[in-house]
């Protein structure tokens, strides 16, 4: 819905980026879980021991690591590329609609 994306604050977009990302981690969590019970049952069937915090270290192996500044100062310039970017976009729909209005009213 593109109108209701353009008239969102950038709070709200922020806001609905991180719930999209944390309903994400979510729904991989609950595979990794589904995952561990058939894998904990395959242990089982050798004779071994299942560790779930092991298992699930393994499967979300990148978790530990840690984000350097330089990871960081870039991506915060992707991020004020795309505001700056969202801003002129704005900026270029406010002006037509402008133009539209003042066309309609000259009429």
């Amino acid at each position: 819905m593109p109108d209701v994306f353009f008239e969102m604050e950038m709070d709200d977009f922020f806001l609905m980026v991180k719930g999209y990302w944390k309903k994400r981690e979510r729904d991989e969590l609950n595979f990794a879980n589904v995952a561990f019970v058939i894998d904990a049952f395959a242990t089982g069937l050798s004779g071994k021991r299942a560790n779930y915090k092991k298992f699930i270290k393994g499967w979300f192996g990148h978790a530990d690591k840690a984000v350097t500044k330089e990871e960081l100062d870039k991506r915060s310039m992707e991020i004020m590329k795309k505001v700056e970017l969202t801003n002129k976009i704005l900026a270029e729909k406010e002006k037509k609609n402008k133009n539209a209005r003042t066309a309609k009213n000259n009429n």
